[in-house]
């Protein structure tokens, strides 16, 4: 257990618990490998703190030592089930980074947003240029108003 990450560790204890397979933890560290081993001990207090495993302590007057039991909860089991430590610390990396990436979006959408809005008025503005241009300077009025528009025919008069 000495050479295994913290949720390796977290992983491998939730499993015992699951299983209620201690032998190998009794066999390296004892009968009881909660009481001589520490880290196994912060391992246990952390899957106590999350709510995957219940500590009861039993005393009774008659008998002269208090004993303590420990089972997985229900949470507990669902946690190992749906793929424990692990699996919870891998939806949460690709959580953050998917939420990374959506917050560099919402930056270039802001940013392109920003641009857009700029050249709209500069656009604005030309056209508004334009339109002055031609109120103010009228070259022929016979002149079509947008470029799009055709000329008039002009009707030819003729005198006799």
């Amino acid at each position: 257990m000495e050479n295994l990450t913290a949720i390796e560790k977290l992983d491998y204890l939730l499993k015992c618990f699951y299983n209620n397979d201690f032998e190998e933890l009794k066999q390296k560290y004892g009968e009881n490998p909660f009481t001589n081993n520490e880290k196994a001990m912060q391992v246990l207090d952390r899957l106590v703190q999350d709510g995957y495993v219940k500590v009861t302590d039993y005393y009774e007057p008659t008998i002269p030592r208090a004993w303590t039991t420990r089972n997985i909860t229900f949470d507990g089991s669902l946690c190992y089930e749906d793929g424990g430590y692990t699996e919870e610390h891998n939806r949460r990396t690709l959580a953050e980074a998917a939420a990374a990436q959506n917050e560099m979006r919402i930056v270039r959408n802001e940013r392109l947003l920003v641009r857009g809005t700029w050249a709209a008025a500069i656009v604005a503005g030309f056209l508004l240029l334009w339109n002055v241009w031609i109120w103010f300077y009228p070259v022929h009025k016979d002149y079509p108003y947008w470029f799009w528009e055709k000329v008039p025919a002009k009707k030819h008069v003729t005198t006799r």
